[in-house]
């Protein structure tokens, strides 16, 4: 990080190489000098330690900047955050509701994730002049409207086909069909797919084609099955841009990465004459363009204008779990974090595959599985273990694999290291009464902050009672 402190104008270069220009932080818009230093130790501590993505990082800074619009709109002289209230937070959310500048329930939901981030950040260091009390209400992203589901479409299969066509038919550039096909095959991200090296595709021990990418969003890297199809457009593409190099009038661009799959021609502007990487404004264009030559239409007749590259991301994930895929394995592919993220695609498939989900956090619900699945692989329980992660309706894993420590309170029927038994299915049917005589009084008692948790639960514990039942 090379940023100074005191500047109000901060300038870092994007982790992602997809991006053309800096990021540059703007700390001029804080009236107060306390706020804004406030607000600056949250950002240099961030990018000092790195525990955000710097893309989430940038957005956060951006979109502090309805904050002070909001102090500026309503008067409100706000000398730190410790003159926070509850009600002025509420203020502030109202605020956001009405907007007309940010149009999505997304963006109002992130520019409200900002402020609340940047003063977490001080209340979890005990810093001075912070808010000592719980100033936030709980479950915003409802208030705002936003739902727990993607936010780009599953392509219908009427549209996918024509898409298919045309990539088989497409007399353009063979740089635009590779793009949109890897895209369609492998729903990798768009930024993955930009940063794509030549060389990318190896075979394994078998002869089958993999793709090698590296995810700037999770900094990992991870290896994909295509097909040989696939494999032969990229070659063809690789021989093309050596073809390309070849000529003595090509020249990158300083800084460019030599071996790029995906390469720009400069026609025009300060890079005239010269190749750059390929950025995402300009490959979305080649998407659209690719919509428009090649007549794209919906069922209705109206050409598909808001296709994205992650509606592809959308239809593979989608599709995997429809053709039977375990879930972990389309985690897998997509380059997903957590398997959170992968449930968002199995609410546009059938039931059945919903109903797979809602067993996913007690998976394995007999002694002997406990034995097998242990991630030491030990053929004896030992009894420390046993008592170290007993519960009173099953066992957690953890102790098994020597992590006493949890940070999911309350959710273990959700998690994939809850074990539970058959000896346990009094305590399950009791539990469930419980909740079902009073789902208020049930979730204070259990510390559960909302009733739509509640049901979760008793939907979870139906279930476990039912296979537990199957057992006996």
């Amino acid at each position: 990080m090379s940023v100074r402190y005191s500047d109000d104008f901060w300038e870092t270069i994007p982790n992602n190489p997809t991006l053309e220009s800096d990021y540059v932080y703007d700390f001029t818009h804080y009236k107060s000098k306390t706020l804004k230093n406030q607000v600056k130790d949250y950002f240099f501590e961030e990018l000092e330690n790195d525990r955000i993505t710097d893309s989430t990082l940038y957005t956060y800074a951006r979109y502090l900047k309805h904050f002070t619009a909001f102090l500026d709109e309503y008067s409100i002289e706000l000398d730190s955050f410790n003159e926070l209230t509850q009600l002025m937070v509420e203020q502030y959310i109202f605020h956001l509701r009405a907007s007309d500048e940010l149009k999505t329930p997304s963006s109002k939901s992130t520019a409200f994730s900002a402020f609340k981030s940047t003063v977490r950040f001080g209340q979890m260091f005990q810093r001075d002049n912070y808010p000592t009390t719980e100033i936030f209400p709980k479950d915003v992203a409802r208030l705002f409207g936003v739902e727990d589901v993607m936010l780009t479409k599953v392509i219908d299969d009427y549209v996918l086909k024509q898409i298919d066509v045309a990539l088989e038919t497409a007399t353009e550039d063979i740089q635009t069909k590779v793009l949109i096909y890897t895209a369609r095959e492998t729903g990798l991200r768009l930024s993955e797919i930009l940063t794509l090296r030549e060389n990318c595709v190896m075979e394994d021990f078998a002869g089958s084609p993999i793709l090698f990418t590296y995810s700037f969003k999770n900094e990992k890297e991870r290896a994909i099955p295509i097909t040989k199809k696939l494999e032969r457009s990229i070659k063809q593409l690789e021989a093309h841009n050596a073809e390309l190099k070849s000529q003595e009038i090509f020249e990158f661009v300083e800084g460019t990465p030599e071996n790029l799959l995906f390469i720009k021609y400069n026609k025009k502007g300060k890079y005239r004459g010269k190749y750059t990487k390929v950025a995402q404004g300009y490959a979305r264009d080649l998407l659209q363009n690719f919509v428009k030559i090649h007549s794209i239409r919906d069922v209705e007749g109206n050409y598909v204008s808001d296709l994205l590259y992650h509606s592809f991301r959308h239809t593979i994930g989608t599709e995997m779990l429809s053709y039977g895929s375990a879930p972990d394995d389309v985690m897998a592919h997509l380059g997903h974090e957590s398997m959170h993220s992968t449930s968002n695609y199995a609410r546009v498939t059938e039931s059945k595959l919903q109903t797979d989900y809602d067993k996913l956090g007690f998976i394995g619900i007999t002694e002997l599985d406990l034995v097998e699945n242990s991630s030491k692989g030990t053929a004896i329980i030992k009894q420390q273990n046993l008592i170290a992660g007993s519960l009173p309706d099953g066992n957690c894993l953890k102790a098994f694999e020597g992590d006493n420590h949890c940070k999911k309170f309350n959710a273990c029927l959700f998690c994939n290291k809850y074990r539970t038994y058959v000896k346990d299915l009094p305590t399950h049917r009791n539990q469930l009464e419980r909740l079902k005589q009073d789902k208020q009084a049930y979730a204070d008692e259990m510390s559960i902050g909302n009733l739509e948790y509640v049901e979760d639960i008793e939907k979870a514990l139906i279930t476990i009672i039912e296979r537990l039942e199957a057992l006996k």
